[in-house]
């Protein structure tokens, strides 16, 4: 499945979603790619972006 979105413009994005602190790094023991899981948490959420204002 083709989403036509460059590598480039997912990197940034969730570069971005990372200083949100809306997603986080995961990383496998034995792989080397790294995932991503979202921060469920609101008022965690809130508190990243308010820290960033």
């Amino acid at each position: 499945m083709e989403l036509g979105v460059t590598k480039g413009n997912v990197s940034v994005a969730i570069r971005r979603l990372e200083e949100l602190g809306m997603v986080r790094r995961q990383y496998q023991p034995g792989d080397r790619r790294v995932f991503f899981s979202p921060n469920l948490d609101f008022w965690d959420i809130a508190r990243h972006f308010l820290r960033r204002r």
